[in-house]
């Protein structure tokens, strides 16, 4: 019925517009169906959609849903919460902090308490045979432990020459790189070094 009434007034637009047409059918439909008293309650209640507002205050906030993932300016690197134990022993063993921070994050993501299916323990993964060459007594010491894998590196460099038959050593041991004159054919310890380095960025000296 309402639609039918609605269409008879519609058919009689001229100059008016189509919006003010369609207020003023509406008008006359619900004048004669409610009674003028009830009309515009009707409009603002019945027809047309009501609009909510959320208050927000000075102070507010107004949180969405990100886009994506949110990318961070620091890298892996920055992230091991022992820079400053680093800095130290890798000044020491004139290592770059950056190398020894990227094998870190790298064998153990910076978990002191790390343990390998291997059996290899701590931030850098010593092995208990390595522990004890290189004088470590407690693995799970992050200084200590520390200390132990970047003395080892030292050694692998003054040993190969290089920083990626040294990587390839402290990965898969020294006996295989001597073995192939170089990183092993292992995708594991290939991905490893190509890990670290890539972590830390192309440098002219990994070392002094």
């Amino acid at each position: 019925m309402f639609d039918q009434e609605l269409a008879g007034k519609m058919a009689g637009v001229s100059d008016r517009s189509i919006a003010t047409s369609i207020y003023n059918s509406m008008v006359h439909v619900l004048e004669t169906r409610y009674g003028s008293g009830q009309t515009q309650n009707s409009l603002d209640q019945s027809v047309i959609p009501q609009t909510r507002y959320i208050e927000v205050k000075a102070n507010d906030t107004v949180e969405s849903e990100p886009a994506g993932p949110v990318k961070k300016n620091n890298s892996k690197i920055d992230q091991t919460g022992y820079d400053s134990l680093i800095e130290k022993i890798s000044q020491k063993y004139k290592i770059d902090p950056d190398l020894i921070k990227s094998v870190v994050m790298t064998e153990s993501g910076g978990d002191p308490k790390a343990v390998s299916h291997a059996g290899a323990k701590g931030l850098m993964q010593l092995t208990d045979t390595t522990a004890a060459e290189m004088g470590v007594e407690d693995v799970f010491d992050p200084e200590q432990n520390i200390e132990g894998g970047t003395k080892y590196i030292r050694q692998m460099i003054d040993r190969f020459g290089n920083i990626e038959d040294a990587l390839a050593a402290y990965n898969a041991g020294p006996s295989r790189v001597e073995k192939y004159g170089g990183i092993p054919p292992f995708p594991e310890t290939q991905n490893y070094v190509r890990m670290v380095i890539d972590t830390v960025g192309s440098k002219q000296k990994y070392y002094e």
